[in-house]
């Protein structure tokens, strides 16, 4: 099975999970808005999704000065393209309400791919 999980950052709460999908021989993508300094990437090395040009300027208008990635999003024309190429069966989206899992939702939406959302 082809999984995906889409979350700011690879929490490290994520690792065992991950790391049991993998040993159950299930493909692991890891869609993520930054790195962060403890995580720990052997089972799972995630793709970093910078905000696109919109989503700084949304930032900047709602956000002075924030590092918060609730606005942060990528591209939409190529983040699309990209979840296409991929074929996932289902999604596991955290942080329902951020821009970025608002967009990956929507694609899956569109994609027909089985969407799980947490918090």
């Amino acid at each position: 099975m082809r999984i995906l999980f889409v979350a700011s950052r690879f929490h490290t709460n994520q690792f065992e999970i991950v790391k049991l999908l993998k040993e159950k021989r299930n493909l692991i993508f890891f869609h993520v808005n930054h790195i962060g300094s403890t995580e720990d990437h052997s089972f799972c090395k995630p793709q970093v999704f910078r905000p696109c040009f919109v989503s700084r300027r949304i930032k900047r208008l709602f956000q002075k000065n924030c590092r918060d990635t609730f606005f942060d999003f990528p591209n939409p024309l190529n983040y699309f393209k990209i979840l296409k190429n991929e074929k996932i069966d289902i999604a596991i989206i955290r942080n329902p309400y951020w821009l970025f899992s608002l967009l990956a939702a929507g694609f899956c939406k569109i994609l027909k791919i089985k969407i799980i959302f947490y918090s």
